[in-house]
């Protein structure tokens, strides 16, 4: 009966509802029943008229999946996105959005769908290129991971294309590190390294050639990204820019030393612990590679984020904890003694009932690089972190 009350009302239905009872829509009713067709032919009602913009499109598809098979609604979609393309002056937006559509879409077994396809996306490559400028970098990161999916989708870009799109997404995004993300940082280098390994040389370039003028956290920003993508190259994910984007995570341990640890940058201590954390994250196959270099980083960083350990939060503390024990011996008893006595000072701080799950925290930590910081913790911290959230005092021990 509700069935059946929804076909009666789905020619009214507009867009935004129509995305709703996709949502809403069961399992069973995704396998080619009557109101899953007839819901199809309203979207189909609607691109007919261009009543759908490609950000709906793009909803629509979304909200759909994982459940409804993409080939249903495929047609509708490549054809309504090129109407919308020839009707209007795409900006570098829209054509992002319509990439983003594209990228929803699996490959189809008809030539005839693959070579609309085909011809839409280079009119979307086209359009893109024209207001490369206007994207943040972020942005352009997000279409060279697009436009790599659709290379996997084997929509083939005329050659000239594709090269002068590579090539202005990299001038474009060089040409805007700053405030960058760090995803965008490791999608552009993984994305661009399947044209040409070159390119993760160039965007390697330019982060040596500008780290003097990046601000600490910027360049915590970029070492989270390249400590990403290094470590897909080294498991197999990117062989065309393996070596390259190897080579720069070395490059980038080089400056990011001297950047984190020149006092003039004055970097806060949220910074030293994102940047220790990255250093954590690093493959151990990487390490190995260039272990002095590596333990020599880690080592200044270390130093620093003990020296400014005061400014960190008992969380914070524990955080530090796992990271300096996933860098062995680059964290010394020094920097552990530090890290672990600030412990104490901030959780004294906090009331009883917050201690929980700090205290919890810090006993599901690995085990510490040394004997005395396994020591400390098990007779010192634990136990005042214990009486702390029991309400007693937690004084914590004289430095």
């Amino acid at each position: 009966m509700v069935e059946q009350a929804l076909i009666d009302r789905v020619a009214e239905l507009e867009a935004l509802e129509l995305m709703l009872l996709f949502r809403s829509l069961p399992k069973v009713h995704l396998t080619g029943s009557d109101l899953y067709l007839d819901v199809c032919d309203r979207l189909a009602a609607l691109t007919d008229h261009g009543d759908l913009t490609a950000e709906e499109i793009v909803s629509i598809v979304a909200a759909a999946e994982p459940d409804t098979p993409k080939h249903i609604l495929r047609n509708m979609l490549v054809n309504h996105l090129r109407a919308y393309v020839g009707r209007v002056d795409l900006s570098a937006a829209d054509a992002l959005a319509v990439l983003r559509a594209l990228a929803m879409l699996d490959p189809s077994s008809d030539p005839r769908e693959e070579e609309q396809l085909r011809d839409l996306a280079g009119r979307v490559v086209r359009q893109l290129l024209e207001g490369l400028g206007t994207l943040t970098a972020s942005q352009i990161g997000e279409a060279a991971h697009y436009l790599s999916l659709l290379g996997a989708l084997e929509v083939e870009f005329p050659t000239r294309e594709s090269a002068e799109l590579t090539r202005a997404l990299v001038d474009a995004f060089c040409a805007q590190l700053h405030g960058v993300d760090a995803g965008a940082v490791a999608s552009m280098i993984e994305s661009v390294s399947a044209a040409d390994p070159a390119f993760v040389v160039r965007v390697g370039d330019t982060i040596r050639d500008n780290h003097d003028q990046f601000a600490p956290d910027e360049h915590a920003t970029v070492l989270e990204g390249v400590v990403g993508t290094a470590n897909l190259a080294v498991a197999g994910r990117m062989p065309a820019g393996r070596e390259a984007a190897i080579d720069l995570l070395k490059d980038v341990l080089e400056v990011h030393e001297t950047i984190v640890t020149n006092t003039a940058f004055d970097p806060d201590a949220r910074t030293y612990l994102r940047s220790v954390e990255a250093l954590a994250m690093v493959d151990s196959r990487l390490r190995q590679r260039s272990p002095q270099q590596f333990n020599a980083a880690a080592r200044r960083v270390l130093a620093s984020l003990a020296a400014n350990a005061r400014s960190l939060s008992a969380s914070e503390c524990v955080r530090a904890l796992s990271a300096a024990a996933s860098l062995g011996t680059a964290a010394t008893d020094a920097v552990l003694d530090s890290l672990l006595r600030w412990l104490l000072e901030a959780g004294q701080c906090l009331a009883p009932g917050d201690v929980g799950p700090i205290l919890r925290a810090a006993q599901a930590l690995p085990p510490l690089p040394t004997t005395r910081s396994r020591t400390r913790m098990t007779h010192e911290v634990l136990p005042k972190l214990l009486d702390r959230a029991d309400g007693g005092s937690g004084r914590a021990a004289d430095p």
